[in-house]
């Protein structure tokens, strides 16, 4: 793929896979700068239903901005091969980060966590579902920002046919809802951030497993471990604020990500916070 030219795009190293295509490195031609290029190959001339919800998501990352959205630049075709072209994370993703930090301090996942909950509160008042937050779909930027990518998953809300058509999520983030095809909300995205925060805090996912199946029956049937308990120098109310994201019941999680932003906030001492920010600051 290396060298291959997609419009104006000039394809460089392979960065990862995403869940529908790969993802490169690419060179604007028109502008000098560095891309993210997402490509998806068509099994055949026709457009099929994946590639239909690649484009649909794909002029979604274009139509709507928000500072905390990895921003989509442009989406195209070259033969078989559909791409979208995507600001380049300058500092990798979270997953990247975590291998080498294992854990993080709460002062960073505060900063972390301020910037991803906005993004989500951003789409969710849209009527749009992410349905895969995880480490790997936060990216990093200069001077500490975090945005959140991967529009393949995002859900429009009332669409009856998505789950067909898509993958399901990441088996260990996925909400016991999403697990057994039930419809998505709000809190389905609210248990996958309170299992990114999990792992942020204490190194581990809550359920670990042989196998897919295995971790999926964990988050249907067993009560993770308590924060406190898989970490220390937590503070007891940041604990019960994240296994409130963890409740197997959507209806007994936070009702919005910004309720949840309330209590996180107020959760975490003023002077282990990384911004002395009030917590109802502009939620654009």
């Amino acid at each position: 793929m290396k060298g291959t030219k997609l419009g104006r795009y000039v394809v460089d190293e392979f960065i990862g896979k995403g869940s529908m295509g790969a993802v490169y490195r690419a060179k604007d031609t028109s502008s000098g700068k560095d891309v993210a290029l997402k490509v998806v190959e068509s099994p055949g001339w026709k457009k099929n239903r994946r590639i239909e919800y690649f484009l649909r998501s794909a002029k979604l990352s274009l139509s709507i901005s928000h500072p905390h959205l990895v921003k989509g630049l442009e989406v195209g075709r070259k033969w078989k091969t559909y791409y979208l072209a995507m600001e380049l994370a300058t500092q990798g993703s979270l997953h990247t980060y975590l291998m080498y930090r294992l854990k993080l301090s709460v002062e960073e996942v505060y900063s972390l966590v301020r910037q991803i909950v906005r993004a989500l509160d951003f789409i969710h008042r849209k009527g749009v579902i992410h349905r895969d937050i995880k480490p790997s779909n936060i990216l990093l930027f200069e001077n500490d920002i975090a945005k959140l990518s991967d529009f393949d998953l995002f859900h429009p809300s009332g669409h009856k046919d998505f789950h067909k058509v898509l993958p399901k999520g990441t088996p260990h983030y996925m909400a016991p809802e999403q697990i057994k095809g039930e419809p998505l909300t709000p809190a389905s995205d609210i248990y996958s951030l309170g299992v990114t925060i999990y792992q942020m805090l204490t190194g581990v996912t809550p359920y670990k497993g042989n196998s897919a199946e295995e971790i999926l029956i964990k988050h249907l049937n067993f009560k993770p471990l308590p924060v406190h308990e898989a970490t220390d120098n937590i503070p007891a109310e940041l604990g019960k604020c994240i296994m409130k994201c963890l409740e197997k019941e959507p209806f007994r999680r936070y009702p919005d990500v910004w309720s949840f932003w309330e209590d996180f906030h107020e959760s975490i001492p003023r002077e282990r916070r990384a911004l002395n920010v009030n917590k109802n600051e502009s939620r654009a």
